[in-house]
C-alpha cells in the first residue's frame, strides 16, 4: 500500500502534523509553569480548548461533505500553523493565548472525523487499484503512525529543554529554559505544520471529486 501515493502522503501528514502537535501539548506544563508562572492559568485554556474541540467534531462530518475532505483538513492545519505564528507575536499574551485556545480547538475538533474519513477514502482507494479491500490494514498503520507521533511528540519536549538548561527537581530554573520551551510550544509545532500541510497538499491526490469517480467505478464493476 505504501507505494500509492496517497495512502503514503496520508500517512507521513498524520505523522508530521501529529508529532508537531503533541511536541506543544507536551511543552504545555512547562511553558504555564515557567514562561507565564502560573500553572493554574493552563486550566481555562484546556477547558476553552475542550469546548471548543467538541463543536469542531459536530461540524466535520459537515465541512466535509460541503468542502471536501482535503480542503477542511488542509485548512485545519493552516489555522493551527497562522495561530503559532500570530502567538510569536506575543509569546505570553493572555489574548493570543485564549483566542487560540478557542479557534485551534474548533479546528482541531473537525480533524477527528475527518481524518478517520480520510482514511476510509484510502482504503477505497486500495480497493480501487487492487480489486480489494484493506480495511485492518488501513486501521493498524493509522493507529501505529498516531501512537509513533504521539511517542515522538511527547519525548521531544523533555529532551529540547533539558538541552537548554533544565534541572530536574529545582526550585529555580535557568532563564535559558524558556527559550527551549517556546521553541517547543510554538516553533516546533510552526515547522512541523508547515511541512505537514506541503506534504498532503502537494502529495494527497484524493480530492472530492476524484473520490466520486472511484466510488461510481468501484459500483460499476460490482
Amino acid at each position: 500500500m505504501s507505494r500509492y501515493k496517497p495512502i503514503w502522503a496520508a500517512f507521513a501528514a498524520t505523522l508530521i502534523v501529529g508529532t508537531g502537535s503533541s511536541i506543544a501539548g507536551g511543552a504545555g506544563a512547562y511553558f504555564y509553569t515557567y514562561v507565564l508562572g502560573d500553572m493554574k492559568l493552563m486550566s481555562g485554556v484546556s477547558v476553552i480548548g475542550l469546548i471548543a474541540s467538541l463543536v469542531g467534531i459536530v461540524m466535520g462530518p459537515y465541512l466535509a461533505n460541503r468542502f471536501g475532505k482535503k480542503k477542511v483538513y488542509l485548512t485545519a492545519v493552516i489555522i493551527s500553523t497562522a495561530l503559532n505564528l500570530l502567538r510569536l507575536l506575543g509569546v505570553t499574551s493572555m489574548i493570543l493565548i485564549y483566542i487560540s485556545a478557542l479557534i485551534g480547538g474548533v479546528a482541531g475538533g473537525w480533524m477527528v472525523p475527518v481524518n478517520t474519513s480520510i482514511q476510509a477514502d484510502n482504503t477505497t482507494y486500495v480497493q480501487y487499484k487492487t480489486g480489494k479491500r484493506a480495511e485492518a490494514a488501513i486501521a493498524s498503520l493509522t493507529s501505529f503512525v498516531s501512537k509513533v507521533a504521539q511517542g515522538l511528540g511527547g519525548a521531544i519536549p523533555g529532551y529540547v529543554i533539558a538541552a537548554y538548561g533544565f534541572v530536574t527537581g529545582a526550585s529555580v530554573q535557568p532563564e535559558s529554559i524558556n527559550t527551549g520551551i517556546i521553541l517547543c510550544a510554538l516553533i516546533l509545532p510552526l515547522i512541523f505544520g508547515i511541512l505537514g500541510l506541503l506534504i498532503f497538499g502537494t502529495q494527497y491526490t484524493l480530492d472530492q471529486k476524484a473520490v466520486i469517480e472511484m466510488d461510481a467505478k468501484i459500483n460499476r464493476n460490482n
